[in-house]
């Protein structure tokens, strides 16, 4: 009977040691969300609020973009791998019935259950799991830079939005002042003091002034369309932005602050480095594929004693027969593993020289956008403090001129027209410079440093 004991103990343990309890603080490091992601989740709008402001943009985009939802799934599903990796295999448990009962020293067999538990050399679970953890945070920072990238198309969008309406309204201003100049020009035509050639200079300014809003107004609903693609809603929905101007460009830091920071913060190189780590774990554990794994296991046999005719002469006979099994696996094959190690450490090499890759792209990416951002803002100055007003003070002179019969009608419209280019460009150089700056803050990894500006 005491051997019945000691085979259901071991039965116990063997099932217990089926799974490899979990690390506590490492599963709260796998599912732990940082407090900016996961704040952005439960944003609430109200059906039908109209929507006026960058920030609700923002919310409705981390609320409903599919492609954020994706990433999320994906990187909670890698974390679900980590107690898959770190569990022993499931034990075998086999039953034998003896069709024909062998007969042995304490009596003929009947039936026989046993059971084998397959337990890997120490540290492969571990290094297993380690690798899982590696993965999960690879998909961790895929899941920020969808996050980044989707918010950076979306603010570029709203930007240039912006950009269509301020040419929307430059425009029509435009065709109302050249449209009173043409009433102006049609009564001195009739009464001979203006030419006709001005006459229909200043209606062909005006048809190209109404075919640029028309495209300027389609060109608009291309840009609603985009953005309600990226908030998952209906491309027909309404994006209605009111009195929405550019904010001042700021002074840029230098180019060196930022490159730091993005090297310490965009989330493509920390995968690079989290994919060495990896590498590392791969390596571990080729060696330790070296190292055999063991197997334990235990059997009952039971004893048929009512076999008529049996002599039982021994005081063991007819008892039931228990055993325990261990059981190592040789690693001989060599050459296998040898290979196996290789291949980790040629992988190692490559994640390094791919990290070195992206760090080089980033720096060249970073500069070119750097530059992009500076122009602007030099044109911005250039455009705000010299060409526009120098252009609004043409557009009076040319109209004193004209009242006073030294100028035709002509070089009043050529003046305004002046005027619309430089206001135009002014709108574009301040949504390349809004657009720049979320470009840069993409490649930093969503955000830019915080650090004083650069001084001049």
């Amino acid at each position: 009977m005491n051997k019945h004991y000691i085979f259901l103990f071991i039965l116990i343990f063997l099932c217990s040691c089926s799974t490899v309890k979990e690390n506590d603080e490492d599963l709260e490091i796998l599912f732990k969300i940082s407090d900016s992601l996961a704040s952005s989740e439960v944003v609430k709008t109200k059906k039908g609020k109209k929507i006026t402001q960058l920030k609700d943009l923002v919310d409705l985009a981390l609320k409903n973009n599919p492609q954020i939802k994706s990433a999320r799934y994906k990187w909670k599903a890698t974390a679900e791998k980590y107690p898959q990796a770190t569990s022993l295999p499931d034990p075998v448990l086999t039953y034998t019935f003896f069709l024909k009962e062998p007969e042995t020293r304490v009596g003929p067999q009947r039936h026989k259950v046993s059971i084998m538990q397959y337990i890997p050399f120490p540290r492969k679970l571990y290094l297993k799991g380690e690798m899982v953890k590696d993965n999960t945070k690879i998909a961790h920072l895929a899941y920020e830079r969808t996050i980044r990238d989707v918010l950076t198309k979306v603010q570029k969008h709203f930007y240039e939005l912006v950009y269509i309406e301020s040419a929307i309204e430059i425009t029509k201003k435009n065709e109302d002042l050249v449209s009173q100049l043409i009433q102006v020009a049609s009564v001195e035509n009739s009464n001979g003091k203006a030419p006709l050639s001005d006459l229909m200079k200043g209606q062909s300014q005006l048809a190209q002034l109404g075919y640029d809003r028309i495209r300027l107004e389609e060109l608009r609903q291309v840009e609603i369309g985009q953005l309600n693609a990226l908030l998952s809603q209906n491309p027909q929905d309404a994006i209605q932005l009111d009195n929405l101007i550019f904010d001042e460009a700021e002074e840029l830091q230098s180019f060196e602050a930022l490159q730091q920071y993005a090297l310490v913060n965009n989330q493509e190189i920390l995968a690079s480095k989290v994919a060495i780590t990896k590498a590392d774990h791969q390596l571990a554990l080729a060696f330790s594929e070296y190292f055999p794994d063991f197997s334990i296991g235990a059997s009952w046999t039971q004893v048929d004693r009512t076999l008529s005719g049996f002599n039982f002469d021994f005081d063991d006979d007819g008892q039931d027969i228990s055993a325990i099994t261990f059981g190592i696996n040789l690693p001989i094959w060599i050459p296998k593993r040898s290979a196996r190690v290789r291949e980790s450490k040629y992988n190692i090499n490559h994640t390094k020289e791919t990290r070195k890759n992206i760090e080089n792209q980033l720096a060249a990416e970073l500069k070119k956008v750097y530059y992009k951002v500076s122009n602007s803002k030099r044109l911005i100055k250039l455009y705000k403090d010299r060409l526009l007003p120098e252009a609004n003070n043409s557009i009076q002179i040319s109209e004193n001129w004209y009242r006073d019969g030294e100028k035709s009608l002509l070089t009043v419209i050529e003046s305004q027209s002046v005027w619309l280019n430089f206001s135009l460009a002014l709108a574009r150089a301040q949504s390349d410079y809004a657009q720049g700056i979320v470009t840069l803050s993409q490649l930093c990894g969503g955000s830019l440093p915080q650090a004083l500006a650069e001084e001049k």
